[in-house]
C-alpha cells in the first residue's frame, strides 16, 4: 500500500505513478510518530512475505511510469480516521458494518480496516478507515 500524511500535486503525482492500488491518507492519525510526517513523500508498505523482486518492479515501474508521464488512475483510496484497541485479527480493506462487534466493542459506523495483524502494533486490531472518492 502507499501511505501519505500530505498532500500537494508532486505527491499525488508520485501515488498516480506508483503501481499500487490501495492509497491509504493517514494524515489524521498518529501525528508527528512516523518518519512519514516528517517529509513531502510517500511510503510503500509491503508484507513480509513480499518478494524483493516483487518490491524491485514496483521502485523500476514507479520510476518509468514517471519518466513517461503515465499515470494509474485506478486507485482504491482510504482516510484512518482511529484505532480499534485489541488484538483481533481482520481481513484488511475488507469492509466492516456497522453494529458488528469486533471484541467488545460495537462498531459505530462503516469502516475498512488497515493493518489489522501488524505485529507492530500491540494493542491495536486495526486502523479504522473510510473509503474516499479522491486524494485530498
Amino acid at each position: 500500500m502507499i501511505i501519505f500524511t500530505k498532500i500537494n500535486g508532486a505527491i499525488k503525482k508520485l501515488i498516480y505513478s506508483i503501481p499500487i492500488k490501495k492509497v491509504v491518507n493517514m494524515k489524521e492519525f498518529g501525528k508527528n510518530t512516523a518518519l512519514i510526517d516528517y517529509v513531502n513523500g510517500v511510503s510503500l508498505e509491503f508484507n513480509e512475505n513480499t518478494n524483493i523482486n516483487e518490491v524491485s518492479n514496483v521502485i523500476l515501474n514507479t520510476i518509468k511510469n514517471l519518466t513517461e508521464k503515465k499515470r494509474d488512475k485506478n486507485k482504491e483510496i482510504f482516510l484512518v480516521k482511529e484505532i480499534i484497541p485489541g488484538n483481533n485479527i481482520l481481513e484488511n480493506f475488507k469492509l466492516i458494518k456497522k453494529n458488528s462487534v469486533i471484541g467488545d466493542i460495537k462498531i459505530k459506523g462503516d469502516f475498512y480496516p488497515i493493518l489489522s495483524g501488524e505485529k507492530n502494533y500491540n494493542n491495536i486490531t486495526c486502523l479504522m478507515a473510510k473509503k474516499l472518492n479522491r486524494i485530498y
